[in-house]
């Protein structure tokens, strides 16, 4: 099991290598980077680098409605000229609700020919061709009550139209956003209606939301010159308000003329007659064609220029344009004439979007992020391995080769899937430096029972490594199950944790059990050829943190301890029933504005207290400002949040409360502004609606009830029913302790403390499989050994194991507290207090549960098929 071949070798090597070239380009620029080094690298999340994240909602039902009713004049075409002659009919409604059409037709025994010549207008989706993607029916043809015939959009219909409208908007937005020169925009489909819109780099969130709130819905139509705009208007004509002169109104023909989808090209430039900017436009030959026509018919008239319902320019044609091309002009700044270059280059937006969230991060939080994190992790793979070298000695060097192979791999992995960094994510690399000692610890504690019962220094590291790989086994697993659910029901930030922190579990596993194996391996056998033996090799001798034979009698210290916890449950329960939560805005909607100093100052109590004052006269509700701290806890900003407002959580997308937030957001940056200076930097503004908010409550407590189920069926499928009880006991325990401290320490709870939860979840069942997993191989050694001693035996055996784990675990994470930025303080102090419950409950609540319940003696007929075998052994 030691001895490694050379191919063996030179894979392990090998594996390392490829973590090293694909981990390279993230250390070049992209434009001085070797042709030879691969071109996928790992992106910076716009909590690193500053930009904007927009979460929209895409009015589909609005586009299935504007169908239907669309077809009212085709239905009555078809009507009109029937085969066999005009069918009459009464006047066509329009179902909103159930998407349909009621046609009344006049004369009973044109029914049937009605409903047949009805059936041919409903043609293939898309031109399709039945049997391929895009096909199916568009109308589905009925008979209503007497003589009124239902005409409705198809299930298929529905669906493609709103596949359609979401399809097309992401295309509308990408080339507004491309327009304003932002680079690497990401837009992406998010469930059936929904879209992420991540703008890395451009913290001009209001800037974006312009561009993209714009229908862009542009025409051009003759205006009527003879209709008084304040009286009623005439029909087949619109009274629309004039953008150049507020408060006045012109009256315009319904019909356009020329359409936007007509124009190719626009630009801004300065006004060739005057003050201002203009936009230049031009036009396909079709729109050429027919915009010279009406502009040759018309000389001396006016036409309006329509953009979303507003005339934004009436101008007197003053000769026929036969060129192609014209001019908007009007008091544009250079911004103004820009974004409506930009609508009218990209084509209008198929449906309405809403904004139901929306996060903006400055340039200047980002970097202090990144700086953050970096203090972080470096800080905490010093301690770690320091400490790790103190306790182990020459085992612990090989342990440290190891954890930096494993940061190698994880880079190398994080950078050939062209993932995304985020600030969580770099959390989660520090939590798993603290956590990739836990197999070499297992092992390492193995390897020196194995001596202590006096075998020789080859025999017991292959039984170390034997017998631990079950207890590595079970206790990753957990980890990873915790990961996954984080991955498939988190959003943003969270899914970057899940994934750094999976990544990490596959690959401390590899550099534990393959990696060191190969060192100490190679160590052993080499004494043992110098020497004819190896019983003088350390596994030990250096730092103790417990002693090696401990016999302490935990389980007589069940009751207090089930007393302790009891009464700990019971606070934290009242806590959480009296003071609540203090829940961010991710769960209960609202709006966080934070802002930093003027570069070189800093914010005084006075600036507090002024915006105190400040904020509490707009009238927002339970408004809380507080000054928030940066690297190391020094105070460095302030930060307002407003809860939500006119709504409540949860429920169908209500586009005026989420605009409603939108609108608190730009009150709150005016104030701030007012109070502090307009030097101040916005470093970050959350905004999270109503919908959003409703459906994170019910994805996180989903998450927490799922793990928590996963897991008990885990530990049941692996051990018994009495283990999987003691497990969920413990479980429960864990998570309602560590709600309750939030509760008592009013810390903000957010969705990355969901992230430790189930971090915590997984981590405390990490402990308690491994204790479990001793437990159990005790029952088959000592079969008439009491339960209380096995119970006893089994916790001291694994209780330097426990706490070296925690240690090392607790080394990273404090690193995280303190070093990690205000962002991550409560995430890491939920998982610092949580890994200390989980260690805790792991010894005195998950185990002695077994003495309460009882539990099978006999394990050795099962023994094959309960626990999974060891990787195979070298030779």
């Amino acid at each position: 099991m030691l001895q490694f071949n050379r191919w063996q070798i030179g894979s392990v090597i090998a594996l390392i290598v490829l973590g090293v070239y694909f981990s390279l380009p993230n250390f070049f620029a992209e434009d001085e980077r070797p042709g030879f080094l691969p071109e996928t690298t790992v992106t910076l999340g716009l909590d690193l680098q500053g930009g904007t994240y927009l979460l929209l909602g895409v009015d589909t039902d609005g586009v299935l409605v504007d169908r239907i009713t669309s077809i009212q004049s085709d239905v009555a075409g078809r009507l009109r000229n029937a085969p066999g002659g005009r069918i009459r009919f009464g006047r066509i409604s329009v179902d909103r609700e159930n998407l349909s059409l009621s046609v009344p037709i006049t004369d009973p025994a044109d029914v049937d020919r009605a409903m047949d010549s009805l059936r041919r207008l409903s043609g293939t989706l898309g031109g399709g061709v039945a049997g391929i993607a895009g096909a199916g029916r568009e109308l589905r043809i009925s008979r209503g009550e007497g003589t009124v015939i239902l005409v409705a959009l198809t299930d298929e219909a529905q669906s493609f139209y709103a596949d359609e409208a979401v399809s097309d908007s992401i295309e509308v937005i990408r080339r507004r956003i491309d327009s304003l020169g932002t680079t690497e925009p990401s837009i992406q489909r998010q469930g059936a209606d929904r879209l992420v819109v991540q703008v890395p780099g451009n913290s001009d969130s209001e800037g974006i939301r312009r561009v993209l709130d714009a229908q862009g819905q542009l025409s051009f139509h003759m205006v009527d010159g003879t209709a008084d705009p304040t009286a009623p208007t005439p029909p087949r004509r619109l009274t629309l308000p004039l953008a150049e002169f507020p408060g006045q109104s012109i009256v315009i023909f319904e019909n356009p003329d020329v359409t936007g989808d007509m124009v190719t090209s626009a630009s801004a430039s300065p006004n060739a007659d005057g003050p201002g900017f203009q936009v230049n436009f031009g036009f396909d030959n079709r729109g050429a064609r027919r915009f010279g026509n009406v502009t040759r018919e018309n000389i001396g008239r006016q036409f309006a220029i329509v953009l979303d319902d507003t005339v934004i320019s009436a101008p007197r044609i003053q000769s026929a344009i036969t060129g192609g091309s014209g001019r908007i002009t009007g008091s544009f700044s250079p911004e103004e004439a820009q974004e409506l270059a930009v609508l009218i280059r990209s084509g209008a937006l198929p449906a309405e979007l809403t904004t139901i969230e929306q996060r903006t991060v400055g340039a200047d939080l980002g970097a202090d992020s990144v700086r953050a994190g970096t203090i972080a992790l470096i800080l905490g793979f010093i301690g770690v391995v320091i400490f790790i070298v103190l306790v182990y000695l020459r085992m612990g060097i090989y342990a440290d080769i190891a954890l930096f192979a494993n940061v190698l791999l994880m880079a190398g992995a994080l950078s050939l899937l062209g993932a995304t960094l985020t600030l969580p994510g770099i959390a989660g690399i520090v939590l798993t430096i603290g956590m990739a000692v836990d197999a070499n610890v297992l092992i390492f504690e193995r390897i020196k029972e194995e001596i202590s019962s006096g075998k020789g220094a080859v025999a017991a590291v292959e039984a170390g490594y034997r017998n631990a790989w079950s207890a590595i086994f079970d206790a990753n697993l957990t980890t990873l199950i915790a990961a996954f659910l984080m991955f498939m029901l988190g959003a943003g930030p969270v899914r970057g944790f899940a994934v750094t922190l999976g990544i990490g579990v596959v690959t401390s596993v590899f550099t534990a059990f393959v990696l060191t194996r190969l060192f100490i391996g190679a160590h052993v056998l080499g004494q043992r050829r110098r020497k004819g033996k190896a019983s003088s090799t350390r596994f030990g001798g250096g730092l103790k943190l417990i002693p090696d034979d401990t016999h302490i009698h935990f389980a007589s210290m069940r009751n207090i301890a089930a007393i302790l916890s009891a009464v700990a449950i019971v606070v934290s329960i009242g806590a959480v029933m009296t003071k609540g939560l203090n829940f961010g805005v991710d769960f209960r909607g609202g709006v966080t504005v934070e802002v930093g100093p003027a570069e070189g100052q800093t914010f005084a109590n006075e600036d507090l207290t002024q915006v105190r004052a400040a904020v509490g006269t707009l009238d927002l509700g339970d408004v809380q400002a507080k000054t928030i701290g940066g690297v190391a806890g020094a105070p460095d900003g302030i930060a307002v949040t407003v809860p939500l407002q006119d709504a409540e959580t949860g429920g169908e997308i209500d586009p005026e409360a989420e605009a409603r937030q939108v609108e608190v957001a730009n009150q709150l940056r005016q104030t701030l502004t007012e109070v502090l200076g307009a030097e101040i930097s916005f470093r970050r503004t959350d905004i999270v609606g109503p919908t959003v908010s409703g459906e994170l409550i019910q994805r996180g407590a989903g998450a927490l009830l799922l793990a928590i189920g996963l897991m008990l069926v885990y530990i049941w499928f692996r051990f018994e029913w009495q283990f999987s009880l003691g497990a969920i006991i413990a479980l429960v325990h864990d998570v309602i302790l560590t709600i309750g401290i939030f509760s008592i320490t009013q810390f903000d709870f957010t969705l990355s403390v969901i992230a430790a939860l189930l971090t915590i979840i997984g981590y405390s069942m990490n402990d308690t499989v491994v204790v479990f997993d001793r437990i159990r191989e005790n029952l088959r050694k000592f079969k008439s050994k009491p339960l209380t001693e096995v119970v006893d035996l089994s916790i001291n055996q694994t209780l330097s194991r426990t706490i070296m784990t925690s240690v090392t675990t607790l080394v990273a994470l404090v690193s995280l507290f303190l070093f990690g930025g205000e962002v991550l303080r409560g995430f890491s102090f939920a998982l610092i207090w949580g890994i200390l419950v989980g260690t805790y409950s792991s010894v005195f609540i998950a185990s002695p549960t077994l003495l309460r319940t009882g539990v099978k003696r006999d394990w050795s007929a099962n023994a094959a098929a309960e626990a999974p075998s060891a990787p195979p052994a070298t030779t």
